[in-house]
């Protein structure tokens, strides 16, 4: 930026030259024995004035710097506006250097984004073979149970074979059961016929042998009286009955 040369501001220079010239000697031993002995430099006016003193030696001391580059001004335009094209450049590589940051700051993003990404695509794999193994292993289980189903299936058949059978053989015991129990009731009857029979026989033999014996005429034999029966003896008018 040029610095202007007017005469106002060389005028304003110079006075405030001159308010220098009036500080430094407001610091001389003189100056500070009259400023003591004046009213008004005293209390707070005293430390207002030296403040002010202060700041416009500061000034004081800018203007004179820019007394010297009003001196180089040529000098100082050229430096204004390498200092210019230098800021022009100090934004451009800003820009750029925020561009680049931005970017960087973005494909870190990217690349967490990235990485997160990957992870879950890990984590999907997994899930997927793990499922896979699943569903191989229900297959397998569904095969086997499969198999299973039919052979129960075929076993259910055999045993309905075998109990259509055992049905039939006990329809068949059954009947034969009632063939047998009515032939050994048959049995029984024809077997309590023959024993009356044989009773009968017996009988009719011991009959047969007391009349033999009768007829030898041996009184003092008296026949055994049977179960059931009375016995009368052969004795003259002597009647008796035993019941074994």
């Amino acid at each position: 930026m040029a610095i202007s040369t007017k005469p106002e501001t060389l005028a304003f220079v110079i006075g405030l030259s001159a308010i220098s010239q009036t500080e430094n000697a407001f610091h001389t031993p003189e100056g500070q024995h009259a400023g003591s002995r004046s009213p008004q430099y005293s209390g707070d006016t005293e430390s207002r004035l030296t403040s002010e003193i202060k700041d416009l030696r500061a000034v004081n001391n800018q203007l004179h710097k820019t007394i010297e580059c009003v001196q180089s001004s040529e000098a100082l335009v050229a430096r204004d506006q390498k200092i210019a094209r230098l800021e022009g450049d100090k934004r451009s590589l800003t820009a750029e250097v925020t561009a680049e940051r931005r970017a960087s700051t973005r494909a870190k993003a990217l690349q967490a984004t990235s990485d997160d990404v990957a992870t879950r695509i890990l984590a999907a794999d997994e899930s997927v073979r793990k499922a896979a193994a699943n569903a191989s292993m229900l297959k397998t289980q569904n095969d086997r149970a499969q198999k299973l189903a039919r052979s129960l299936e075929a076993a259910r058949g055999m045993l309905r074979e075998e109990r259509d059978e055992l049905e039939g053989a006990s329809r068949r015991l059954s009947g034969g059961f009632a063939m047998a129990k009515a032939k050994i009731e048959d049995l029984e009857t024809e077997n309590e016929e023959l024993r009356m029979r044989v009773v009968e026989l017996e009988d009719r033999n011991e009959e047969a042998e007391w009349s033999k014996l009768k007829s030898v005429q041996i009184p003092e034999l008296v026949r055994p009286a049977r179960p059931g029966l009375t016995v009368n003896t052969n004795h003259a008018n002597d009647e008796s009955e035993e019941e074994l």
